[in-house]
C-alpha cells in the first residue's frame, strides 16, 4: 500500500505541476486543443439541458456532426457538471485525479503479469513521462481512455483460469467497450487482443473467453452503432473521423502532391471548393459529413493503390515515430513557477453557450482553489522536469531492448501484452497522428522498458554484492 501511495502521489503531484504550467493559457484562444475542447464542454452542457447522451431530443438526419465522435466523454463531463458545476480548471483536477491512477493499475498489472519490481518501475515511469501527464491536463479523453484499458487487461489477467473466468472475460470486454466510447481508434483492439489470448493458450476454453471478451467489448459499443443507423440511415460503427485522419495522413507523409491536405480545417475548405458548397468550409463533418468522409476514403484509397510503395514507407516511418519519445515528447515541468496565472472561471469559453444553458452550472471550485495542488508541490519543480527530460530520451532505447527481453523470458505473457502495441502500430501508421492517441499503447510498452530496467539493476546489483564479498 505504500507503494501505491507513493506512485499515486507522485503522479498527481506531476500532472498539477503541469496543470499550473498550462494555467495562464486556459480558457483562452491559445488553450491547446480549444476546437476539439469546445465541443466537448458544449455538448455536455447540452446534454445537461435535455439534449440526450446517445439520441438528441429533437433529431435531426443532417446534424451529422453528432457522430464525429462518440458521446463517452461529453457524458462524463456532464455527470461531473451536474455534481460540481462548470469549470475547465476543476475539471482538469478532477481529471488528473483520475489519470493519476493509471500508474497505480500499472503496478497491479506489471505484478500479475511479470514482477511486483518491473510493475512499480513501469508506474513510476508513467507518472513522470510529460507523455502522460502533459495530456492529463488537456480536456479530451485520450489520457483518461487509459484507465479502463488497463483495467480491461487486469480483468483478463484474473480470469487466465479458475471459475469465475468468463465472468471476469465479459468484466474486461465492458471496459474495453467503455475505452471506445472515449476514443474511436480503439474500436478493433479487443479482437486483436482476444487473438492474442487463443494463440497464447490455444484450445476451447481460450477460445471461449476470447469470444465472451469481444463479444461484450462490440456489445458495449452497440449502441452508437444502432443510433447512427437509427438517425442517419448508415453504418457508422462509432464515428465519422476515419476518411480525415486518413487523408490528413497521406498529406503528412509528403502527399500533398496528391491534393491531400494537413489539418482539420484545410479539409473543410478544401471541400467547399470541390462540392462547390459554401456550407462545407465551417466543418468537416457537417453538414454531409458521413457521405464527405466516405468520399475522402475513397480517394485517399485510390492514392494509396496507386503508390503502394511510397505509403508502405510511410506507414513505416509513422511506426518508428509512434516509438520516438524524445521528438513526440510535450512540454516538461518548467524549472520556474509560470508568471502568470488564470485566477477566475469563465472568459472565452463561455461564449460558446447559451446564457441559459450555464445558469445551474456555477462551479464549486474557483480556478485559484483548483490549481492549488500546482503550488503545493512546486518545491519538486526542479527535480521533476530534468527527471522528464532523462524520461523522454531513454525510453525509446529501453522499450525497444525490453520487447525481446520479454519475449525470451516469457514469451506466452509477452505475446498478449504485444497485442495492444501492435494493434496500434498496424491502424494507426496509416492515419494522421497525434502521439496523444497512442497513449493506452504507451503504457503497455513502458512495462517492457521497466523489465530492462529492472534486469539492469539487477545485474548491476549481483555484481556489487560479488565485489564486496571478494574485498571482504
Amino acid at each position: 500500500m505504500s507503494f501505491a501511495a507513493l506512485l499515486y502521489a507522485l503522479a498527481f503531484a506531476v500532472r498539477s505541476l503541469h496543470a499550473a504550467d498550462l494555467a495562464p493559457l486556459m480558457d483562452s484562444v491559445l488553450q491547446p486543443g480549444l476546437l476539439m475542447i469546445h465541443r466537448y464542454d458544449v455538448h455536455a452542457v447540452e446534454m445537461l439541458n435535455g439534449a440526450g447522451i446517445l439520441f438528441p431530443s429533437q433529431p435531426d438526419p443532417s446534424a451529422t456532426g453528432l457522430a464525429s465522435r462518440p458521446p463517452g466523454y461529453s457524458t462524463l463531463l456532464a455527470g461531473l457538471y451536474s455534481i460540481l458545476g462548470r469549470s475547465l480548471f476543476q475539471t482538469q483536477l478532477v481529471q488528473n485525479a483520475v489519470c493519476a491512477l493509471t500508474p497505480l493499475l500499472l503496478l497491479l498489472l506489471g505484478s500479475r503479469v511479470l514482477s511486483f519490481r518491473v510493475g512499480l518501475v513501469a508506474g513510476a515511469l508513467v507518472a513522470l513521462a510529460p507523455h502522460f501527464a502533459w495530456n492529463s491536463n488537456l480536456l479530451v479523453p485520450d489520457a483518461p481512455c487509459v484507465v479502463p484499458v488497463l483495467l480491461g487487461l487486469l480483468a483478463l489477467w484474473a480470469g487466465r483460469r479458475g471459475r469465475h473466468a468468463v465472468a471476469l472475460h465479459v468484466l474486461g470486454g465492458l471496459c474495453l467497450g467503455a475505452s471506445v466510447w472515449l476514443r474511436p481508434n480503439l474500436l478493433l483492439l479487443a479482437p486483436f487482443i482476444g487473438v492474442a489470448m487463443v494463440a497464447s493458450r490455444p484450445g476451447r476454453a481460450s477460445l471461449a473467453r476470447a469470444a465472451a471478451f469481444v463479444l461484450t467489448a462490440f456489445a458495449v459499443v452497440a449502441p452508437i452503432t444502432i443510433r447512427n443507423y437509427m438517425l442517419f440511415g448508415e453504418f457508422v460503427p462509432v464515428s465519422t473521423n476515419f476518411g480525415v485522419v486518413l487523408w490528413e495522413g497521406i498529406a503528412d507523409a509528403d502527399g500533398e502532391r496528391f491534393g491531400a491536405v494537413r489539418t482539420d480545417r484545410e479539409v473543410a475548405r478544401q471541400e467547399a471548393k470541390l462540392y462547390a458548397n459554401p456550407r462545407y468550409r465551417t466543418w468537416w463533418a457537417e453538414p454531409d459529413g458521413i457521405l464527405r468522409d466516405r468520399d475522402r476514403i475513397r480517394r485517399s484509397l485510390a492514392v494509396i493503390r496507386e503508390n503502394p510503395g511510397w505509403f508502405a514507407g510511410a506507414m513505416l516511418g509513422r511506426m518508428a515515430q509512434m516509438l520516438d519519445y524524445a521528438n513526440e515528447s510535450p512540454p516538461v515541468v518548467a524549472a520556474e513557477k509560470p508568471k502568470t496565472a488564470a485566477t477566475t472561471d469563465g472568459g472565452e469559453s463561455e461564449a460558446w453557450i447559451a446564457e441559459e444553458y450555464l445558469q445551474r452550472l456555477a462551479p464549486r471550485l474557483d480556478a485559484a482553489t483548483a490549481l492549488a495542488p500546482g503550488r503545493w508541490f512546486a518545491p519538486l519543480r526542479p527535480a521533476v522536469g530534468p527527471l522528464q527530460w532523462l524520461v523522454s530520451g531513454t525510453l525509446t532505447t529501453f522499450v525497444l531492448l525490453g520487447l525481446p527481453l520479454v519475449a525470451v523470458l516469457c514469451p506466452r505473457r509477452a505475446l498478449v501484452l504485444v497485442s495492444v502495441p501492435t494493434s496500434f502500430l498496424l491502424l494507426q501508421a496509416p492515419l494522421h497522428l497525434e502521439f496523444r492517441v497512442t497513449l493506452p499503447m504507451h503504457a503497455v510498452l513502458f512495462m517492457f522498458a521497466a523489465a530492462v530496467l529492472v534486469a539492469v539493476v539487477g545485474v548491476l546489483g549481483r555484481a556489487a554484492r560479488r565485489l564486496l564479498k571478494a574485498a571482504a
